[in-house]
């Protein structure tokens, strides 16, 4: 059992300046050319995903300690996912209820920055932030931090109290502390945004590198081998739904809908022995890992561990061993049959 909370370093062993120099758009990788991008700038855009916003590491984002000292709480958990570019720290108060504070990182969230009229500019290690507010009823909900990492994505760091409190009043007045705790806890993290750790410098353990790889890798292999949904198809496009997505879409003849053809996503799930016996969930071996299959709508999502023997990962501080993860993969097409050819395709490039 690998214990992932515990193992992210501090800020103080982040390097002062990066001497890290990202590609951007000039080299594109051999797998995303000829891809039916519906523009030039969503082919830029992918290229920046994989080899800007993907390396990421979420999780090292976190300050567990700094989050409980801020807060007065105690580490609770720390936990990648759902998809594998975000990662959830949560700081709770035992003594008094099961209330917490939620850090939610997500890496390459759709962002324009400057551009939007609700976003207040908060100036940090002489370094441009963002903030906005979510609101229910008066009551604010979530306060959101973000950073320009590339055009059009930034990192984001969403704030929330979570818990339940009798008095409404006595609810309202601990949520206004939502921004206050979130911009106390980014100037203790702000040089790790600004200098953001790579998944490869193992800064966790495990360090989850499925997350360093394009989900769209396998999408050539699609376009040639998986039928489209419908009958006459009028165009063909790749879209990036989020850094760890890669869809494959079919547009109909004179005004049809869109259809997906194929769909990949890198997701953090249940290790797959924890899954046995829901009434939902078909097993499926996808080249020997045990995987499952279920089937939403008109569609069969296939979700498997990326690796034969998936290593957990434990997030659970106060009590270990009660909530393991693993990496995994999930493809989804119209048919179980056609998923489970593509899954077996998918895990071919990845591991050559």
């Amino acid at each position: 059992m690998i214990l992932l909370a515990g193992l992210v370093l501090s800020s103080c062993a982040l390097p002062a300046e990066s001497d890290r120099t990202g590609t951007g758009g000039e080299d594109v990788p051999e797998y995303l050319r000829g891809l039916p991008f519906e523009e030039e700038r969503d082919l830029d855009e992918s290229v920046s995903l994989d080899t800007e916003v993907l390396p990421v590491s979420p999780c090292a984002l976190h300050d567990p300690r700094a989050a409980a000292e801020l807060s007065g709480f105690t580490e609770d958990s720390l936990e990648p996912g759902p998809k594998l570019n975000e990662c959830a720290l949560r700081v709770s108060d035992y003594e008094n209820g099961r209330s917490s504070w939620v850090f939610g990182i997500d890496v390459g969230r759709d962002f324009a920055g400057g551009l939007r009229e609700d976003t207040q500019l908060v100036l940090m290690e002489d370094t441009r932030f963002y903030r906005t507010i979510s609101k229910s009823d008066g009551m604010v909900t979530t306060c959101s931090y973000y950073r320009d990492l590339v055009r059009g994505r930034a990192i984001a760091l969403d704030v929330r109290f979570s818990g339940y409190v009798e008095d409404e009043e006595r609810e309202r007045e601990i949520r206004s502390h939502t921004c206050e705790i979130g911009k106390k806890y980014l100037r203790r993290t702000a040089r790790r945004w600004i200098d953001p750790p790579r998944r490869d410098e193992n800064m966790t353990e495990p360090a989850l590198l499925l997350g360093m790889r394009s989900p769209c890798v396998a999408m050539k292999w699609a376009m040639d081998n998986v039928p489209p949904v419908g009958g006459r198809v009028s165009s063909t496009r790749v879209h990036r739904f989020d850094p760890s997505n890669c869809t494959l879409e079919d547009k109909g003849g004179t005004g049809g809908a869109v259809e997906s053809r194929v769909s990949v996503d890198f997701v953090v799930t249940d290790l797959p022995e924890n899954l046995r016996g829901r009434d939902e969930y078909e097993p499926v071996d996808v080249m020997g890992r045990p995987g499952f299959s279920v089937r939403p709508r008109d569609e069969c999502e296939i979700t498997f561990p990326f690796r034969k023997d998936p290593y957990g990962i434990d997030v659970n501080v106060r009590y270990p061993d009660s909530e393991v993860l693993a990496q995994s993969i999930k493809v989804t097409t119209s048919t179980c049959e056609n998923s489970k050819r593509f899954a077996e395709a998918l895990l071919e490039k990845l591991q050559s």
